[in-house]
């Protein structure tokens, strides 16, 4: 009788523990398909009814780290077309003129937004629900934002201030464009379910249908974008894109926007190819992660534009803590801010911001050098930072205190996830930004020989 050979790799449980585990593991990760679920359905039956056409075979998942997203059902060429959409679908501030809501931005003296205008529109169609005729894009959007201006005062002020300085005024942005809403609406009821214009516009409505548009919204030419009788405070630049939105944002992606006006149609090509299954990806832009998570509530695991910035206040105390007799004479002082010196301190990937290394030059320079010396060295081919003694001192105190800081920020946040469960999301990808801070201090520590 022959013995079939038995092959482990078919046999989970002839791996141990070790190896259930790990498939376990593999399992939860794996992104979960979204391709029947019934609202997707609906969206593109919607968008084959407004004559969308799909360009090439995309699926929407969920992935645990980043939330929902696209994949390739089939490899995807560069050049190609990843979503082309009329621009009869594109939700415009033309849209919003030629709405119900014409009444509210027309007949007024006042200037709006096109971001608050385009916010007041997705109040007004998710009140009308079923009537609506954007039901079906409506039902695909979050019902929530992650970003830290939903986050209590507590939990805002648990960040360092650079960071919470920053929730603060995105806050008080929302809320004054809400009230300048408010102030132009008429005192009237609504026809289609009788409650006054100022009940519907609430204020948690509207900073919903805020980030609504601050996370998904496309760029869209003023040169291509319909004219309207609209007051605008900006320029006609934005519009929402059904379908389009669900693709997420890399900093590595690599995209064209094209707007055809002959069939006026809106399409994103990507320069990059994508393997059947890969996530497929936009790109909105240079933004660091501090940036994603303050507007859009995430952060990317790598992102080549992540810094940890620093204040001349934070070079100058560091430099001071090694040279007790430094100081900053107006003369130096006024130098370095006519010619911009003391903005755009920071640490990178890269190393030390060209500023940064600036300010620690002329901080610590004895007062008996004149100002013309020191200008000729900054801007000689032959500028050096100090030695590797005085740059190691200097640098010691001013990473020492950034990682204290953060350090101190991550054991509060930790504390208040516990507490704040509605918001132990977003506190959670917080902690993960100050974590990333963490690591690029290090790493310039360690380029530097700091012990």
């Amino acid at each position: 009788m022959r013995v079939e050979p038995f092959d482990v790799r078919f046999h989970p449980l002839a791996m141990g523990r070790t190896y259930r585990h790990r498939r376990k593991k593999q399992q939860e990760s794996r992104p979960l398909s979204l391709g029947s679920d019934e609202k997707y359905l609906d969206l593109v039956k919607w968008l084959s009814d407004q004559q969308w056409l799909p360009t090439c075979k995309l699926s929407p998942v969920l992935f645990k780290e980043t939330g929902r997203g696209m994949v390739a059902k089939e490899n995807i060429p560069a050049q190609s077309i990843l979503a082309s959409l009329p621009s009869s679908i594109l939700i415009t501030v033309q849209t919003v003129a030629k709405s119900v809501l014409s009444d509210v931005f027309l007949n007024t003296n006042c200037c709006f937004s096109t971001q608050q205008i385009l916010s007041a529109f997705l109040v007004w169609q998710k009140h009308l629900g079923k009537d609506s005729h954007w039901l079906p894009y409506l039902n695909i959007l979050p019902n929530r934002y992650y970003s830290p201006v939903f986050c209590s005062d507590e939990v805002v002020n648990a960040f360092p201030n650079m960071i919470g300085d920053k929730i603060y005024r995105m806050q008080a942005k929302i809320e004054e464009l809400y009230d300048s809403l408010i102030e132009a609406i008429p005192d009237k009821c609504c026809d289609h379910c009788d409650k006054p214009y100022n009940e519907i516009f609430s204020q948690e409505c509207f900073k919903w249908a805020w980030f609504t548009v601050n996370s998904r919204s496309v760029y869209l030419s003023p040169l291509v974008n319909d004219s309207c009788n609209i007051n605008l405070t900006d320029a006609n630049s934005i519009a929402l894109a059904p379908f389009l939105d669900m693709i997420n944002h890399s900093d590595r992606a690599k995209v064209n926007v094209l707007f055809d006006e002959t069939n006026r149609s809106y399409s994103i090509m990507t320069l990059v190819p994508y393997k059947k299954d890969e996530e497929v990806f936009i790109n909105y832009g240079g933004h660091s992660n501090e940036k994603l998570y303050l507007e859009y509530g995430f952060v990317l695991p790598t992102n080549r534009n992540d810094s940890v910035s620093f204040t001349s206040e934070d070079i100058f105390k560091a430099t001071k803590s090694v040279f007790p007799t430094a100081e900053l004479p107006k003369n130096r002082y006024n130098f370095l801010k006519s010619h911009g010196f003391l903005t755009d301190l920071y640490c990178s990937n890269d190393g030390l911001s060209w500023n940064t290394r600036v300010l620690i030059f002329v901080s610590f320079e004895p007062l008996t050098v004149e100002l013309g010396e020191i200008q000729k060295v900054i801007f000689s081919a032959s500028f050096r930072l100090p030695s590797q003694e005085i740059m190691n001192s200097i640098l010691t105190q001013l990473f020492s205190r950034k990682i204290s800081l953060y350090n101190r920020s991550i054991d509060s946040l930790k504390k208040l996830s516990t507490l704040e469960s509605h918001c132990s999301i977003t506190i959670n990808c917080g902690i993960e930004l100050l974590q990333k801070y963490l690591a690029i201090l290090d790493k310039n520590a360690s380029s530097y020989s700091i012990q």
